[in-house]
């Protein structure tokens, strides 16, 4: 009689047992990666939408110089918002940009749901600015894809942006998933700027600096605005698992 060689019933059960522990560590960090590559590739999905209606609108319009104004009132509650005290404030209007996108839903100058309230944080856990109550300063709006857009347009006395002179004449906020979690600067919001000519992800003229100076550490207790430009180009998100990452060194944790 031949014998036949086989497993026990308690060496499957001690496999499994030790794949499912092996799974239950790894999953977690496939899972994380897997939503950090996907944040990726949306922001830079955004990006090129921004960038490709900024340029039909100059196109139509002219450059952002030339675009209307407009003025509004900040109320005493929202007195230091931005560093403005209460007062009447002119703003280039944004409707030249607005009206180049593919809008699923216009809130305008109000709050319309277009965004969440009291949900939005930095990366180091303190409450971000409340874009559904800041009337009359952010236009928002639904892309078809589902981002949400705060858009606002500067004071056309503002001083240039940076030591190329290159002025904003805008920002724009975008939550590429829109009012799903986690809603963190950083995490699925990040703000970019545009000027005469493009959109520039904010932090690109910070290469000189590292994260955690930029407030793009978990660690920093920084805002994280300035990651934008980090997962652009390195195309990662490695800043939320390590800290010594710089624009002159280490790009990633690995």
């Amino acid at each position: 009689m031949d014998n036949k060689i086989g497993f026990t019933l308690a060496e499957v059960l001690i496999t499994l047992g030790v794949i499912g522990v092996v799974a239950a560590m790894t999953m977690p960090v496939l899972i994380q990666n897997h939503r950090e590559k996907v944040t990726v590739t949306r922001l830079k999905k955004v990006y090129s939408t921004l960038s490709q209606a900024l340029v039909a609108a100059i196109n139509e319009d002219g450059t952002p110089d030339l675009w209307d104004s407009y003025q509004y009132e900040l109320d005493e509650d929202d007195d230091g918002i931005n560093g403005e005290s209460a007062g009447t404030y002119t703003r280039f209007h944004v409707g030249n940009l607005v009206k180049q996108l593919k809008v699923a839903k216009d809130c305008g100058y109000s709050s319309n749901g277009c965004f969440i309230r009291d949900g939005y944080k930095n990366l180091g856990g303190k409450k971000e600015r409340d874009f559904e109550t800041l009337n009359n300063r952010y236009y928002k709006l639904v892309l078809s894809d589902g981002t949400t857009v705060a858009i606002e347009g500067y004071e056309p006395k503002k001083d240039v942006f940076d030591e190329q002179q290159e002025r904003s004449y805008g920002e724009i906020w975008v939550d590429i998933n829109g009012k799903s979690l986690p809603n963190v600067v950083g995490k699925d919001v990040f703000l970019f700027l545009y000027t005469n000519a493009r959109v520039v992800p904010y932090g690109y003229n910070k290469t000189d600096k590292s994260l955690k100076d930029l407030g793009c550490t978990t660690s920093s207790n920084g805002g994280g605005a300035n990651c934008t430009a980090w997962v652009l180009v390195n195309e990662n998100m490695d800043y939320l698992h390590c800290d010594d990452l710089s624009w002159k060194g280490k790009t990633s944790c690995k």
